[in-house]
């Protein structure tokens, strides 16, 4: 995202978006990445999932902070979707961004990371 792949056109036709939801200006879907606005600041990236994986890529405008994480879990029972997602939240925002309340899983595995 800092122009050393891509060139400044290309970067820019990546980050002109489309509204996902024409009353929800927050988020918008580019060529092969989303926006999001998150309480942490603009966040770009992607995922996807076939049967058995999923995978996420972002990275925080704001920061600088990038997260790539994949699982082999999809579909994934309840406990582990809310880990999944305390971990991504953690990881881009840091410390108290957990949607959820937290999740001592996603803080031990972010531990490990470092």
């Amino acid at each position: 995202m800092g122009g050393k792949l891509l060139g400044p056109f290309l970067l820019q036709e990546m980050k002109t978006t489309v509204a996902i939801d024409p009353a929800d200006k927050t988020s918008g879907n580019g060529f092969g990445m989303t926006r999001f606005q998150t309480p942490c600041g603009v966040i770009w990236g992607h995922d996807g999932a076939v049967l058995g994986y999923e995978d996420s890529a972002y990275w925080n405008e704001g920061t600088g902070r990038t997260v790539v994480v994949a699982e082999t879990m999809d579909p994934a029972p309840p406990a582990a979707d809310i880990a999944f997602s305390n971990l991504l939240a953690l990881a881009r925002c840091g410390p108290g961004s957990e949607p959820l309340g937290g999740s001592a899983a996603a803080t031990h595995l972010m531990a490990i990371a470092r």
